[in-house]
């Protein structure tokens, strides 16, 4: 692992020519071990980027590192792990690796919806910000945000203040938190959820370490819920990206008398999926009352008759179809955890299903 932390640290080249070292050498240890000759055949680097790139021949900084990440518990996946997410391999400059804090099983949770907006929100944004992530949240999904102030912050808290679904991309090490005055969020967030960072410990909250943050925050996300946005702001930046990735925007309609407002409402104007509830945006990922499906017909009528409630022949479908946790179930069946888990119980006390540490199976 110490010569992807050597790659992810300031080594002098940004994150676009490290993916294309790491496509020319074989591993990070080769594009450590080269010479500058090597380095020059590659028709790649500027002359600067080359000697830059040979003066920082040494793991000193990276074994500091190692050494903190042990004893702060603080976890670490590169482009090549199986734990990475798929979906940021396909996003434009892919980050080659990610320091991680918190639960990092979250990163393969099966729907993340981003939720961006103004840092100077208003008071209904910042309410309908955490109304909404919460909601959502109860319902399954987990929610990516940015950890800034105003509408990031509150979509965290919201998620958080339900079953603790949420992720946040930050824009500085890992080992740091941005603002300062959302440390206690920062904190909540590693306890119940995850925070995540492609920038080497200790980097500072530099400007365009939040565009190149933003990217992630997308690239993480099957869609995008813009809450509140000004003209030309950073929320606007990740829509713009998430879109590039082919992911659905959605947008919360606001005052137009308002300028946080403008950003969000020309976005619908523009095409973006207008929201008022969050029957808007789970129609196009669960089933809810409204576009529930019948799945197809198993083989096993004589299990599924042994249950009486409608929800417990549901759960036991959906867990002979391959789902295996209460929160697969909160996001297939679109019914909230409280009655999911009361729905487990009396499949354990009906010796049908066993919850192994968190994964559900058929009793034979």
């Amino acid at each position: 692992m110490e010569y992807w932390i050597w790659m992810m640290s300031p080594i002098g080249i940004s994150v676009k020519y490290k993916n294309l070292l790491l496509n020319c050498f074989e591993s990070p240890k080769e594009v450590y071990e080269a010479s500058e000759q090597d380095y020059r055949s590659l028709n790649l680097l500027t002359d600067k980027q080359i000697r830059t790139l040979c003066q920082n021949k040494n793991m000193d900084l990276t074994h500091q590192a190692m050494a903190y990440m042990e004893e702060k518990n603080i976890g670490f996946i590169n482009r090549e792990d199986k734990a990475f997410p798929s979906m940021l391999l396909d996003i434009f400059d892919p980050p080659i690796g990610l320091f991680l804090r918190g639960d990092s099983e979250l990163l393969q949770r099966p729907i993340k919806l981003g939720m961006v907006g103004s840092r100077k929100a208003s008071p209904q944004g910042m309410a309908s910000a955490y109304r909404f992530a919460k909601e959502l949240s109860s319902h399954g999904m987990t929610i990516v945000s940015g950890l800034a102030d105003g509408i990031d912050g509150q979509s965290h808290w919201g998620s958080v203040d339900s079953i603790g679904s949420t992720i946040a991309v930050i824009g500085t090490g890992i080992d740091r938190c941005y603002p300062n005055k959302n440390k206690k969020l920062f904190l909540e967030i590693v306890e119940k959820g995850l925070v995540v960072s492609e920038f080497f410990l200790g980097q500072k909250p530099l400007p365009y370490h939040f565009p190149q943050r933003n990217r992630i925050i997308s690239g993480l996300s099957d869609g995008l819920l813009v809450v509140e946005a000004r003209q030309k702001s950073g929320a606007l930046i990740t829509a713009g990206m998430a879109l590039e990735q082919g992911k659905t925007v959605y947008a919360l309609p606001g005052d137009v008398r308002r300028f946080q407002s403008e950003g969000s409402n020309q976005l619908i104007k523009d095409g973006a999926k207008l929201v008022t509830s969050i029957k808007d945006i789970l129609e196009d990922y669960v089933y809810t009352p409204e576009t529930k499906q019948h799945t197809e017909t198993t083989s096993n009528t004589a299990l599924l008759d042994m249950v009486d409630s409608e929800l417990e022949k549901k759960c036991l479908k959906f867990i002979l179809e391959g789902y295996q946790s209460a929160d697969d179930l909160v996001f297939i069946t679109g019914e909230s955890i409280r009655d999911i888990n009361t729905t487990l119980s009396l499949l354990e006390i009906k010796d049908l299903v066993i919850n192994h540490n968190g994964t559900l199976i058929l009793k034979k």
